[in-house]
């Protein structure tokens, strides 16, 4: 699981941020020993700008835009718009 740039991305700092996008996809990759790759879920904006930088939006097996929200619905299991939606039926 990855969200957020690593450093100060957005001035132009982007080689951390896009050496761990290329060894999440490297880890997500179909594997020739027949292993079983990663599983790989990411999330935020500037996560998926470098993603798509690099071409390796295939590689990954979840990309949300939304990083903050993402964490909060893997850790509760729910987003507080979701709870108002279901609570209003």
């Amino acid at each position: 699981m990855w969200n957020g740039p690593l450093g100060r991305f957005e001035t132009g700092y982007t080689e951390g941020t896009y050496a761990l996008a290329q060894m999440i996809a490297d880890a997500s990759s179909p594997r020739s020993d027949g292993t079983t790759p990663a599983e790989s879920i990411v999330g935020g904006g500037d996560t998926l700008a470098s993603i798509e930088a690099l071409k390796l939006g295939g590689k990954f097996t979840f990309i949300s835009t939304a990083g903050g929200a993402m964490l909060d619905f893997l850790a509760e299991g729910t987003l507080v718009g979701i709870k108002a939606l279901e609570s209003s039926k």
